[in-house]
This record gives C-alpha cells, structure tokens and sequence, in this order.
C-alpha cells in the first residue's frame, strides 16, 4: 500500500512538471527551463492535448515523413474548420507557418506550439475573427530524432542537444521547393494547393555576422515573382512587424543578411527557388522567411520568434482586405497575360543579386581579433562595445536573362516524370485538342553542362540553346499542353523554361530527353488553339 501511494504521488509531481504550477499545458523547452527540445512524441501529444482541450483547435496532418512519422498540422478558427472547403467558404484569410524545417533549428517549433496554446486559450481571440491559422510545428520530424549536442555547434542552446539539419533521406528541405524530392516537401506542396494560404512563415535559426538582432527576416526577391508583392513586404509590412515587435518586445529585428569584413554591404541569400521563401513568392503570395540569432539566448530566440509570428498574423488580420486585393490582383493579371501573351510581357528565368537603394543600419559590435589568437582563431570576435553600421543593402534580386511568356507549353506524354513534378506543384497538365494546327518555338540545345560535383542527389544541369520558330502545323498526338492562364503562370513559365536555373530541367526531370544538338523536349505554345 505504501509503495502503490509512493508510486502514485511521484506519478503525480511528473505530471504537474510537465503541466506547470496552475496545470498549464507547457513545451519541452519551458518545462526543461529552456534547456531542451521536444522529441516527435513531445510534439504529437502536445498538440492532440491542445486539440482536445479546445474548441478551435483541429488536428490533422500533412502527411508522413520518409520514415513514417505524422507531420501535424494544427487548424486555428472559430467556427471550427476542418477541410480547405470551409476555409475558403468561411471568407477569412488562411495563414500558415511551420517551425522545424532544420531539426537543430528548434526555436520555431517550440514557438509555435506556445502560440497555438495561447490562441487556443481564447475561443474569442481576436486572430480568430478574421483568419484561418495554419500551423506546422514539425515539418522535419525525421531529422528531430537525431539529437545531438554539436548538431549546431556555438548555438546558444538548447544545452540538452538538437536535431539534424538533413531529413533521413539526407534531404536540405530549404532546398527542395523546386525538385520537391522529399515526401516531405511534396506534402507542404500539397497543403499549399489545398489550403491556399496567402500568407506563409518559414521558422529559421541562422548563425552568422555578429549584430545586435534577436532576430533577422526576409520575404520573396526572386524578379520572377510579381515586384508588387516583393515591394508591399520590403517596404511595408517587414517595416512594421520590426517596428511593432520591439515597441511591444524590446526585442530588435532587421533584415536579415551578413556583412562583409569592412562592414560597408549587408547582402541577403540566395533567390532561387529551392528556397522555401523564394518559391512562394514566385507562386504570388505573401511569404517570410525568419531567422532567429544563433548567438542569443535559446528563450530568447523562441519567444522573439513567438512574438513575430504573432504580430505577421496580427498585421494581416488588420490589413486582411489589403493581402486579398493584392494577391487577387497578381492572380488575375497572370491568368489574364496567358490569355493574351504580349511580346513586352517577359519572365525572369536568371537573376543576380541587386542593391538597395536605401543604406541599411546594423546595430553591431566593435569587433578584435582576441589577443594570441593565431592561425583558423585570428578572426575578429565581438567585443562588449556597440557600434552602428551603415551599410549598402543588398538584398534584392534583379533579372539578368528573361523569357516571353507563351500562351502554353506542349511536350510528349511519355515524359511521365515531367507531368507527376507539375502536378505536384499544383499546375493543371491537360491533353491537347487533337489535329489542331499551332504555332510554335523550338528551342535547339546547343550545350549541356553538368556540375563537377552533386547537390542534394542531383548533377544539376545547365543547358545553353538558341531558339527558333516552327512554321504553323497539326499537334502529333499524345501531346500533353500547360497553358499558362493560370494563378500559378509565373511558375509555369520558370518550371519549364530550358534556362531557368533552379527549372526542372536544371534538377534533372528531363535527362533521359537531352542531348547536344537535339530540340528541348518542351515547346512553347505563342498563340491560343482552344480551351
């Protein structure tokens, strides 16, 4: 009897841990004193707990990581909400943000799980008023099971260790929104095409220069994507979450980027579409990358991630009519240009990075090389001296090679590879009327380059080819056709141009149809031939 009572009441002090003082349903890194993260059954059962305990809180899944696991995707509304039906019935803006894209970045995973409990605290919470929340906070639970404590070696926390970068697979999943390679990335594809959130946050830890931010930000740049959304989100809303955060945090926020030695440039990543952040702005919607710093505290960066997710949810909600009518007016215009192609109307397919016209201030540190320090150690470290830059902002992207946009693309149907990838993306495959006559541009290829060495499973390809105009004929049959009147044109066009360098022929999709002197086995369409 004495043992059973013993067992019980430990049984019971476990319990309180893990819930708090007042019963509280808390996260792996609050009940560890923010020393740990949550393993998958962490995730899981905090999120089945929330859902049961509320109203406004339904549970379903994304779909299953390559080693089985549930990827959980929680839905935030009042009236409850279910399917992407009734989120679109419901006549609210539906948001998504996820967390965990590389495991030993966990700080967004934890944040999200504490925004859901405290939306989900309040039926009547203001959010719910005028969105529909989508949130992910596991995207890469594969990678979350492989703890170790040097997965992000001179990160702040958590000192109980962290996931891996990589998927099982060994798949970068900051890098396959192009390829969508994983049955992870083909899933958030799908939630994408589903839901159709016009509002997408990628969670990030980033590591780096040394600078004074919490944390950094960035949003869409690529110059195939529509410069209104790359200008509303540069211009007005970074501008404000950063100022709405601090003024209600403390917490400084900026873009995000690092400086060279001297400290004159400030200069973004990449803008190719494998990127998460970059993909999405090319499909034309709103999408925010964040990045908390790697050197700041570990409850740090979680609650300054919590606090910015909620103010870009805060600001949309406020400025809902403002997202609809913007991304409503990008999605009209690019069905409208597929309709009636225009030789001025052109998309990039190649960009380099762009100057700001704006210097941007870092709040930085006076950096020295430590006293002694030799060899691979002589590099500047920060000292305890603040110091402000003013720096060139490179963190735009401007076109350096772009195409017209045809009416639609034609291609054999044997190239199954090709149709499954574009449907993946959500992009409409549909056969093309038989003995219609079209008029069409070839491209001849006249080069193929591979690369020395491989990239996340691929040789990536670069093909050089010159272009001519075929004379109006009869389509063959088995002709599949992409018209690009669609939502997703922009796409369109990037995905199947032979020069685009994150297209699908750079990620192999076509390699079997290659070859030097040959024609690209994508032809494009310039004039309509019915619906």
């Amino acid at each position: 009897m004495m043992k059973s009572t013993i067992l019980f009441l430990l049984l019971a002090a476990q319990l309180l841990v893990a819930q708090g003082d007042q019963g509280k349903l808390l996260t792996v890194a609050e009940s560890s004193e923010w020393r740990a993260t949550g393993l998958h059954a962490d995730v899981i059962t905090f999120v089945e707990r929330l859902a049961k305990s509320s109203s406004v809180v339904q549970l379903t899944e994304m779909g299953k990581s390559f080693e089985g696991r549930s990827m959980p995707l929680m839905i935030l509304a009042n009236p409850p909400i279910s399917t992407p039906a009734e989120a679109k019935a419901s006549g609210k803006l539906v948001v998504y943000a996820q967390g965990g894209i590389h495991s030993g970045e966990c700080c967004g995973k934890e944040a999200l799980q504490m925004l859901a409990r405290e939306i989900a605290s309040n039926p009547d919470h203001p959010l719910l008023k005028h969105l529909v929340i989508l949130l992910a906070p596991i995207y890469n639970p594969d990678g979350n099971e492989r703890v170790r404590k040097n997965n992000r070696p001179g990160q702040d926390g958590p000192v109980d260790g962290m996931g891996q970068r990589a998927t099982a697979e060994g798949y970068d999943l900051n890098r396959d929104n192009t390829k969508l390679d994983s049955p992870e990335a083909q899933s958030l594809s799908r939630v994408m095409n589903t839901w159709d959130p016009l509002l997408v946050i990628d969670t990030h830890t980033t590591n780096g220069s040394y600078h004074q931010n919490t944390l950094t930000f960035d949003g869409p740049v690529n110059p195939a994507g529509d410069a209104r959304i790359i200008d509303f989100v540069r211009e007005t809303y970074l501008p404000a979450i950063s100022k709405s955060v601090e003024a209600e945090t403390g917490y400084k926020t900026t873009f995000y980027g690092n400086s060279n030695r001297d400290k004159t440039k400030w200069t973004t990543y990449e803008g190719r579409p494998r990127f998460g952040t970059r993909a999405r702005g090319i499909r034309g919607i709103v999408s925010i990358l964040t990045e908390a710093y790697k050197y700041a505290p570990y409850k740090d960066r979680i609650l300054c991630t919590k606090a910015i997710v909620d103010h870009l949810f805060r600001y949309a909600a406020e400025h809902r009519d403002t997202f609809t009518r913007l991304v409503g007016k990008v999605r009209t215009d690019t069905v409208a240009k597929g309709h009636a192609p225009k030789p001025d109307d052109k998309v990039a397919v190649r960009a380099e990075i762009a100057r700001i016209p704006k210097n941007i201030m870092i709040h930085g540190w006076v950096e020295k090389v430590p006293e002694g320090a030799t060899g691979r150690r002589a590099r500047t470290r920060p000292t305890k001296e603040k110091k402000t830059y003013e720096m060139e902002h490179w963190g735009a992207y401007k076109a350096t090679h772009s195409v017209t946009r045809p009416f639609a693309y034609a291609y054999p149907a044997s190239l199954t590879g090709l149709t499954a990838k574009l449907k993946q993306h959500g992009i409409p495959v549909a056969v093309a009327p038989s003995g219609v006559t079209v008029s069409a541009e070839v491209y001849k290829i006249d080069t193929i380059t591979r690369a020395r060495r491989p990239f996340q499973k691929h040789v990536m390809v670069t093909l050089g080819v010159s272009k001519s105009v075929v004379p109006a004929h009869p389509l063959e049959s088995d002709i599949l056709i992409v018209r690009t009147a669609h939502p997703l044109g922009n796409l369109i066009v990037y995905l199947l141009e032979p020069e685009a360098e994150d297209g699908l022929a750079a990620w192999n999709v076509l390699d079997d149809a290659l070859s030097e002197g040959g024609a690209f086995p994508v032809v494009r369409v310039m004039k309509p031939i019915g619906k």
